[in-house]
């Protein structure tokens, strides 16, 4: 199921992005992922541990979190 999922999130029509210049590094993105795929140092989102939940995009207070094509 994991290769599966991982396969379809590679190739998702929306991507997470963070935004480095709206980006405080807080970590409330990362605490609030369930998949625990943000790492907030590097700005950079395990698109194959992304299972699409939004729950980052609604704990970013900065909105520095985007669903982008």
């Amino acid at each position: 199921v994991g290769t599966v999922l991982g396969y379809i999130a590679r190739h998702a029509r929306f991507k997470p992005t963070i935004d480095p210049d709206k980006c405080v590094k807080c970590g409330l993105c990362a605490k609030a992922c369930k998949g625990r795929c943000i790492d907030v140092q590097t700005g950079k989102i395990d698109l194959v541990k992304c299972v699409g939940c939004f729950d980052c995009g609604a704990a970013c207070g900065k909105g520095a979190l985007t669903w982008s094509k």
